[in-house]
């Protein structure tokens, strides 16, 4: 099974119909309530448990990302957020402040994937299950 996530972007091009423009913004509107805007509610407002939670990223250059955040403790029992942005195959990292929009994904750990991909461009390699992709985190 493969997580695929599709924006407005994918379901149109300049040949598209009226009626396909109008089944695109219906399901935009569908799902306004899944994307966020980085400016407008912050990433790090969602990690708020120490489960761990798994996002898509629109990224400010327009590169798709998937990132994993969790809580962490420090030596002096302080408790902060803790966010990675997956790095491209040129090594570049990336952080919040380069994030646009961002969803947060549902996350079944007995779940097994081949992938994750946000309009047909694989974001996180598969195959894995969810747990395996916690562990090795954590490590």
């Amino acid at each position: 099974m493969k997580l695929n996530i599709r924006t407005l972007a994918s379901e149109l091009s300049p040949n598209s119909s009226i009626d396909d423009v109008r089944d695109a913004v219906k399901q935009l509107k569908s799902m306004i309530s899944v994307w966020h805007r980085q400016d407008v509610e912050d990433i790090n407002d969602a990690i708020d448990d120490w489960g761990g939670f798994t996002f898509a990223c629109i990224m400010k250059d327009g590169t798709k990302k998937f990132a994993y955040g969790t809580l962490d403790e420090g030596y002096d029992g302080s408790v902060y957020k803790y966010l990675d942005i997956a790095s491209d195959e040129q090594g570049s990292h990336y952080s919040d402040n380069d994030i646009d929009m961002w969803c947060l994904l549902p996350w079944d750990p007995n779940m097994y994937i081949s992938g994750v991909f946000i309009d047909d461009v694989e974001i996180q390699k598969g195959p894995q299950s969810a747990d395996q992709f916690k562990r090795r985190d954590s490590q």
